[in-house]
């Protein structure tokens, strides 16, 4: 870590080096409970750069969006998202799909579902800061966005069926900063960017609805830790996470 932060402005070669290295670590000394901490760090200085969305990197994120949306959301529709949006939600998605994987092969490590909840807050302060630049861009003509948003909470729980409909607006350069000229949206665009931003909550709350019902019930510990992590999701993500009942 000290190697790293005296790197001149982080450079991204280093770090995209050493988050893909780590990760085969992470997976095999999972009783060690070592990298986690490391990964953290990691994630934390990838998304806070500003410029390293090479084509290699946004071709992986894109996979990872795939997956985690478990959806029939094409291709063709993810490249009308801008770069920077799809770096940081392919990273943390990536990140919790390799957790949910060792959350399940490895039971009953709290340190996992820890790290876990590190990356829930992230992707939640993402989602968080994606709504605030929104609203910075649209000024007082977003009273239709506020009103999809009330919805929000409940058509999470309905899954992220239609979100191959809902083509966000690509308004921003490679750095996440609104263009001069595209600085007012129509009440439209704000729209669709915001049932965009919902349904990665909703894809958000079915992973974790879904993981903790895998959960093995003769795995007392890990059932434990699963109560837990849903005590977490509704006391301080405040997410609308519905009962869950381990089934295998």
């Amino acid at each position: 870590m000290w190697c790293l932060t005296h790197l001149a402005s982080f450079a991204s070669a280093p770090l995209l080096k050493e988050w893909s290295s780590s990760e085969a670590w992470v997976s095999s000394h999972v009783s060690d409970h070592s990298g986690l901490q490391y990964r953290q760090f990691l994630l934390n200085h990838l998304l806070e750069l500003k410029q390293f969305v090479s084509d290699d990197v946004t071709e992986k994120a894109r996979k990872s969006i795939l997956q985690f949306l478990s959806c029939s959301w094409s291709e063709d529709t993810i490249d009308t998202v801008q770069s920077a949006l799809i770096k940081a939600v392919g990273l943390i998605a990536s990140e919790l799909l390799l957790n949910t994987d060792l959350i399940l092969r490895f039971a009953g490590h709290e340190a996992l579902w820890c790290h876990r909840r590190y990356l829930l807050m992230s992707f939640k302060k993402f989602l968080t800061s994606r709504r605030a630049d929104m609203n910075g861009i649209g000024g007082c003509r977003c009273s239709k966005v506020s009103a999809i948003r009330n919805r929000c909470a409940e058509k999470s729980s309905e899954g992220v069926s239609a979100l191959n409909k809902d083509k966000p607006s690509n308004h921003m350069n490679v750095d996440g900063v609104p263009l001069e000229k595209d600085q007012k949206l129509s009440s439209e665009e704000l729209a669709a960017l915001d049932r965009y931003l919902c349904n990665l909550q909703g894809a958000m709350i079915w992973h974790e609805v879904k993981l903790i019902s895998n959960c093995r019930p003769d795995e007392l510990h890990q059932q434990r830790l699963a109560k837990q992590h849903h005590k977490w999701l509704s006391h301080v993500l405040k997410l609308d996470i519905p009962a869950v009942t381990c089934h295998n």
